[in-house]
């Protein structure tokens, strides 16, 4: 039996279910990075707050690879995560994440997402290589990055992120949040001067609204994703899921900023 929305709940035994219905709510954050870490972390606070009646969601973007993408959507984009120590286990299925876009087929309908006024918070859960800088923390014009100053087929966080805003500055000159979700030291700082780069060599223009407008909190987040390749059976969950997550009890997570805005995203 697969896991997905039309599941017996009946058969649950130990596994909670989302009480919520994420399709009927409003399209809020746009993640770049739909990876385990990400699953295991940011979309488990989510799940807790749509669990408190939050009327939010998440839009998922990967870059590197359509198999979480494939997978998720067979599934309703429901997935099951697992907390475990040595004396501790707790098995959810959360259902934060109400679609997850490729980044070489979708970005037209990634670009209308950062461009509308319904996407106020954007987040990043990448590695330190996604973020294309060099030696210096400048940005690193490599081939990819080239590519995507052509604004063909998109590779980069950096040029999604780039051509998303200059969009938004056109459209509608609204305010954004751009949160790294990750340990990177000085993480928001490093990223609004990669992406102010890169804006520079295509519409320097919007420079001083995107200065005065796009915040890059700076964040630290904590918690231990083992990479898993237990399948259902060894977690006794009475159905099939391609997409499990298996992290620690413990997380935590930093943000620094005074922007209110970000308290209706995180506060239950």
């Amino acid at each position: 039996m697969q896991l997905n929305k039309n599941i017996n709940r009946n058969l649950l035994k130990e596994q909670s279910f989302p009480s919520y219905n994420i399709n009927n709510n409003e399209d809020c954050i746009l993640h770049f990075g739909i990876g385990n870490f990400h699953r295991a972390h940011q979309a488990l606070y989510i799940h807790e707050i749509l669990e408190n009646n939050k009327n939010i969601s998440i839009i998922g973007v990967n870059l590197r690879s359509e198999e979480t993408y494939n997978k998720m959507q067979l599934q309703d984009y429901l997935y099951s995560l697992v907390r475990i120590s040595n004396n501790y286990k707790k098995v959810d299925i959360l259902n934060p994440i109400k679609k997850v876009l490729f980044g070489l087929k979708h970005k037209n309908e990634i670009r209308n997402l950062i461009v509308s006024e319904k996407i106020k918070l954007i987040t990043i859960t990448v590695t330190e290589k996604g973020y294309h800088f060099d030696k210096n923390k400048k940005l690193n014009f490599s081939n990819q990055i080239i590519n995507d100053l052509e604004d063909k087929e998109l590779s980069t966080l950096i040029g999604h992120l780039s051509f998303g805003i200059i969009e938004r500055y056109k459209k509608n000159k609204k305010k954004l949040i751009v949160l790294s979700c990750d340990n990177l030291s000085e993480n928001g700082t490093i990223l609004k001067n990669l992406v102010k780069q890169f804006i520079e060599k295509k519409y320097p223009k919007c420079l001083d609204w995107f200065d005065n407008n796009i915040e890059f909190p700076l964040s630290m987040v904590d918690g231990i994703v083992p990479n898993n390749n237990k399948q259902s059976e060894y977690f006794n969950l009475p159905y099939n899921d391609n997409t499990i997550v298996v992290t620690e009890p413990y997380r935590d997570w930093y943000i620094q900023s005074n922007n209110d805005e970000l308290k209706k995203y995180f506060i239950k």
